[in-house]
This record gives C-alpha cells, sequence and structure tokens, in this order.
C-alpha cells in the first residue's frame, strides 16, 4: 500500500503511514490522558528519541505513576526524571532510538502510537517541529497494542533489571489473555473513528494558532524587508528548546550583498533602503515553495532549503545571486555573494557557509560557493 501524507489519512491501520509529529502528538495525548486516569493495573511504555522532547510531559508521567501504574520511558541524551517513573538512557545507535511511541495495555482496554522518525518534514507546515514526519501506526486494539508492547520490551530487555521485566512480560499476558469483548470492540470502534476526526481538529487548532501568530507577527518580522529576523527563523526551526537536538538535513545560503556600503555612502541611506527592500523581494520571488528566506542582518540574508544539498545547493545560491544583479531601484544596484552547506544541527552552525561565503568574495564575488562536506 503506498504511503499518503498525513492530511489524508482517515482509519488506524495496522501497516506503516506517514504522519506529522503535530497529528503524533494529538494521538499521543489522547492516549496519555487516559493512562493518566487507568490506575494500577495500567502499563505504560513511552519512547520520547529525545530528553528535551520528554521535559514538557514530566507532570503528566508522575501523574501516571502516583496512580499506580507501571511506567516507563526512554530517551537519547539526558533529560530530566520523573518520580515513580523508570527511565532508561538509550545509545545513539539503539534500534530505538529513531522512534516515538507510546503503549498503554490494561486487561480491559488498550491503546497503542508509534512513529519512526524519516528525517524528513512536511515543508507546508508553519514551522519544523509541529511539520517533522514519521512512519507511523496506532490503533485501540488491545492485542495488537499487547504486540507493540512485546516488540518494545524485547528491543529495551538489556536496559531493563529482572524484576521490571518480569512484570511486564505478566501485564503483556493479561492484557493478551482475555479475549475482546463486544463492549470493548464497540469501544476501539469509538476510539478509531474519533481518531479518524484528529486531523481535522488539528487543522482548526492550526487556523487558531495561525491568528494568534499574525499577533506576533511584528516580533518575528524584519521591519524593513518583511522577511523573518533571526528570532523568526529562530521560531521556525523550533526555538531554543530544540538547541543540540538534531533536524532533517536543511541547506543553508548565507548571502552578502558585494559593494552595498558604496551604494550608501553615495546615494544616501534612504537609496540603501530602498534597495534592500527591491533585494529581499527578489529573495523572495526566487525561492522556492517551502524555502524560508530571512535578513540575517545589515545587508546579509539567508535561505533556508530544505531536502538541498550538494551541487543542487549551490545552484540555488547561484540564482539567487542572479536574480539579486537584476535589481535596479532608481539607478542603485548591487551582486552578492554566497556560502552555502547542509546541516543537521540546532542553532544553525554557520562555519562552513561563512568560509565558503568567504571565499566566494576572495574570488571576486558575484558567485556561490559550496562548502567542503
Amino acid at each position: 500500500m503506498a504511503d499518503h501524507d498525513d492530511p489524508q489519512f482517515t482509519t488506524p491501520e495496522s501497516h506503516p503511514r506517514v504522519a506529522t509529529k503535530a497529528t503524533l502528538g494529538v494521538l499521543s495525548h489522547a492516549v496519555e490522558e487516559i493512562a493518566a486516569v487507568a490506575g494500577p493495573d495500567a502499563t505504560v511504555i513511552s519512547l520520547f528519541e529525545r530528553g528535551p522532547y520528554f521535559a514538557p510531559m514530566v507532570s503528566r508521567y508522575e501523574q501516571m505513576a502516583q496512580r499506580g501504574s507501571t511506567v516507563v520511558v526512554g530517551y537519547v541524551g539526558d533529560g530530566p526524571t520523573a518520580a515513580g517513573v523508570h527511565h532508561i538512557t538509550l545509545a545513539e545507535d539503539h534500534p530505538l532510538a529513531a522512534e516515538w511511541a507510546i503503549v498503554l495495555i490494561t486487561p480491559g482496554v488498550a491503546a497503542h502510537v508509534s512513529g519512526i522518525d524519516l528525517i524528513d518534514f512536511d515543508s507546508s507546515a508553519t514551522d519544523l517541529e509541529s511539520g517533522r514526519r514519521f512512519s507511523a501506526t496506532w490503533g485501540f486494539d488491545r492485542h495488537t497494542a499487547s504486540d507493540h508492547a512485546e516488540r518494545l520490551i524485547r528491543q529495551l530487555e538489556p536496559d531493563l533489571d529482572t524484576s521490571l521485566l518480569d512484570q511486564l512480560h505478566r501485564a503483556v499476558a493479561t492484557a493478551r489473555s482475555a479475549p475482546i469483548t463486544t463492549p470493548e470492540r464497540s469501544l476501539s470502534a469509538a476510539a478509531s473513528v474519533l481518531a479518524s476526526r484528529l486531523d481535522r481538529t488539528r487543522r482548526e487548532l492550526n487556523w487558531a494558532t495561525a491568528l494568534l501568530a499574525a499577533e506576533t507577527e511584528v516580533a518575528t518580522r524584519d521591519p524593513l524587508t518583511g522577511l523573518f529576523n533571526r528570532e523568526g527563523l529562530e521560531r521556525w526551526l523550533g526555538g531554543v528548546d530544540t538547541n543540540g537536538l538534531t533536524m532533517p538535513p536543511i541547506g543553508v545560503v548565507l548571502i552578502d550583498l558585494d559593494g552595498f556600503k558604496l551604494v550608501n555612502d553615495t546615494l544616501g541611506h534612504l537609496a540603501g533602503d530602498h534597495l534592500l527592500q527591491g533585494v529581499a523581494d527578489a529573495i523572495d520571488a526566487a525561492t522556492r515553495p517551502g524555502d524560508v528566506a530571512a535578513r540575517w542582518g545589515g545587508d546579509e540574508f539567508i535561505v533556508l532549503c530544505p531536502h538541498s544539498s550538494g551541487e543542487e545547493l549551490r545552484n540555488i545560491g547561484q540564482r539567487l545571486i542572479d536574480a539579486i544583479a537584476k535589481v535596479d531601484v532608481d539607478g542603485a544596484h548591487v551582486t552578492a555573494s554566497a556560502g552555502t552547506q547542509t546541516t543537521s544541527e540546532r542553532p544553525l552552525p554557520l562555519g562552513g557557509a561563512d568560509e565558503a561565503l568567504y571565499s566566494a568574495k576572495h574570488a571576486g564575488g558575484g558567485q556561490s560557493v559550496l562548502a567542503p562536506a
């Protein structure tokens, strides 16, 4: 079966589907809400990829443990701890390191949400984090959830002490032993219908979020050019809370205008401002759908290009340079140089692009240079 982008999915299946982080977040939240009131018969196993992703969830998982549930949480790297929760630190090369999951099993009700990070994102999303894509499965069948729990337990076994391992195996055996009753099938079907409506709810929430974002637009946009400023670009990347976390590979084009100071000195700063506006419009028009442009400061601009690297990225830089060279505002015009690099790190490490930009300028400007891999 072919994968579908997450706005198209309508029913939970055992086959993986492509879903964004925003949709998986809504599904996971629903399972966590059930788990938070389930009590001592419940077993919860959750994976968060990285420690900082668990930070906002600490109180919710403590609530599960306080009600007597057995709760296991795993992630890579450092992160907060939750009282009463069994924490597992995963190695970078652990088979579950790239998985986001929550499995809830009880003798009478269960649910699972699981997603493998595709290191990709939906470029139509309003920001990088909410648009991250996962190959995902989800459902509310107790036997299927038990299968997922068993899979996670098997892969986490070297990191579990014997008593906890035995407890988890007993929980799975208990959840799997009883036949699924007619009321439980009805509940599972109803939950599936609700899950199919989550994407519509998410889009409505996105609309409301967009209205709220409009109120903060002034803080994230450069008032002269209308492009993102540094704060706006940082918000798009996920903010300071995601610093140190990997992200899908993104091409970076760092652009600096050649000879802009001469325009200011000979024609005045007002002419320089008008030229910067013209350059920003040219950059905006020359970017592809999904690319993100920002004024980095002064006469320096930056463009983030998802799904681009290598020679393709250098060519994008050259196309932007060519677009800038055609700008003429009341006789004022400039050329530009660009340095390009690909990165998966946050905050953006611009050393490679900066060195490539210096090489472009040293070679006479008007060209795009790709940083060494």
